[in-house]
């Protein structure tokens, strides 16, 4: 006897190949049977899903879940298991020196899984446009973040607009870049943003394509296909 049968919908699963109409059986939280046709006798809850779409948990790769931290943050669960998806990776949201407020205030109350990338700027987004200069970039800070949060910190986050792209530019990606390998995690980096007044549309291409120079295998472009200033895609469609 199943637990919960999910009958009759399209089930979508990339991973195994499947896209059609399937029952699903779950049993002690976890999927037990998949097939064209399982009997309701054999569960003791049924769900109606025909006409629905049935898929396993998403993964929001780019949330701003670090509610109470930054005033820019929403509930995990409000971009998690209230939207249908069952884990978020909060990007950049918080640095080395609120990480503890994601850490302590946000985790503990969400019931959706959560992973993060660090911010390079000591303080994630708390403020935009964020001030940059050498002096705010800690290594040491943040290797020790990454050491200390094993499987929860999965990399390190910079934004190729505004502050950084006037004063510090490519430099600092590589140096993101050069403490994200010392820690065998990979980069997230934002471009694109609205015309500002200190930067031109030139200055924003050169350093998205410098960008791009930057990044392996496994780091990630985000915000690809911005329109705004820094966008990879060019007038003429390449």
């Amino acid at each position: 006897m199943y637990d919960l049968l999910i009958k009759g919908g399209k089930l979508i699963d990339p991973a195994q190949g499947i896209n059609g109409q399937r029952d699903v059986a779950v049993s002690e939280g976890k999927v037990a049977a998949v097939a064209a046709e399982i009997p309701a006798g054999k569960a003791k809850k049924v769900i109606a899903a025909r006409g629905k779409i049935v898929c396993p948990g998403l993964i929001d790769l780019h949330t701003h879940s670090a509610d109470a931290v930054i005033m820019y943050g929403v509930e995990p669960d409000e971009d998690g298991v209230y939207s249908g998806v069952t884990a978020v990776c909060d990007c950049g949201s918080t640095g080395f020196a609120n990480f503890a407020g994601l850490k302590k205030l946000v985790v503990p109350h969400a019931k959706t899984d959560m992973v993060c990338f660090v911010a390079l700027h000591p303080t994630g987004i708390a403020f935009i446009p964020e001030v940059w200069s050498w002096r705010e970039v800690n290594r040491d800070a943040i290797l020790k973040i990454i050491a200390d949060n094993p499987g929860f910190v999965k990399g390190i986050k910079m934004r190729a607009v505004g502050a950084l792209a006037e004063t510090l530019g490519l430099e600092l990606i590589k140096t993101g870049k050069k403490i994200a390998s010392e820690a065998g995690v990979p980069v997230m980096v934002h471009i694109g943003q609205d015309p500002p007044e200190k930067v031109t549309a030139e200055l924003m291409e050169s350093l998205t394509a410098g960008v791009l120079s930057v990044l392996d295998k496994g780091d990630i472009l985000t915000h690809l296909y911005s329109p705004k200033f820094g966008q990879v895609i060019k007038p003429d469609g390449t």
